[in-house]
């Protein structure tokens, strides 16, 4: 949702063009907000990675008063979404996709889709061999330290 109606003035001193454009369409989105409740049968749903970049005014009473927040996957939910995001990849049947789902605390299901997918676009130039356990694991704590720093942590 914060693609679409982000925080007003985030986007420093200089008030861009962009921001402009974000800010008229928070003013109307909230505003149509305002009148759902006039109407019967109508749920609104919004999802974010990034609830630090959602404007205050969303979260007020009769718009997007009711968050559930849901957790990281923890160990075993890891290894099911990297068996189901490795599906058919040449190899996947040999991984150890517990020791690389252990590697991988913390990953959110769309981070461990986008290991499977940076290794096997790796893979690739190498001739297509079948993805290992060792190489998975290399491409995840590679990715692990950056989001890691990325996040400051």
């Amino acid at each position: 949702i914060e693609v679409i109606v982000g925080k007003r003035g985030s986007g420093g001193d200089a008030a861009s063009q962009r921001d402009l454009v974000q800010e008229r369409l928070l003013t109307t989105f909230l505003t149509e907000m305002d009148g759902v409740d006039q109407m019967e049968g109508v749920l609104v749903i919004g999802a974010t990675n990034r609830r630090n970049a959602i404007d205050s005014a969303l979260l007020r009473p009769g718009r997007f008063d009711i968050q559930i927040e849901l957790p990281l996957p923890g160990v075993d939910d890891r290894v099911d979404i990297l068996r189901k995001v490795a599906g058919k990849v040449p190899g996947s049947e040999e991984v150890d996709w517990r020791a690389v789902a252990e590697a991988c605390e913390g990953a959110s299901a769309a981070d461990l889709r986008n290991y499977v997918n940076i290794t096997c676009f790796e893979v690739i130039p190498r001739g297509g061999q079948p993805v290992t356990s060792d190489y998975l694991r290399i491409v995840t704590e590679d990715r692990q330290k950056r989001i890691k720093s990325s996040r400051g942590l």
